[in-house]
């Protein structure tokens, strides 16, 4: 009697570590997963700023040869700008 109390008991244990395994391993994946998109969002925002000082230089306009005189650019989207379709 005593052996089949055991044997359930061990089942049961074995069954507790196998679900604890399988959230272990689960929660590493996720944690992976957020880690490689919080990544990319930084990637992109590194890039964005990039753009928008870029963007702030001065600028002018050359036609036929015919150039305007430099200025500040002071509105707009920089082109390439994943910001572009949601401010147009």
């Amino acid at each position: 009697m005593s052996s089949t109390r055991e044997f359930k008991q061990l089942e049961h244990k074995e069954h507790v570590m196998t679900n604890l395994r399988n959230f272990k391993d689960n929660s590493v994946d996720k944690f992976k997963e957020a880690s490689i998109s919080h990544d990319l969002h930084l990637k992109e925002r590194e890039e964005n700023k990039r753009l928008v000082e870029e963007a702030k230089k001065d600028h002018r306009v050359c036609v036929r040869g015919a150039c305007s005189t430099w200025m500040e650019v002071t509105g707009g989207v920089p082109q390439g700008s994943v910001l572009g379709p949601i401010c147009s």
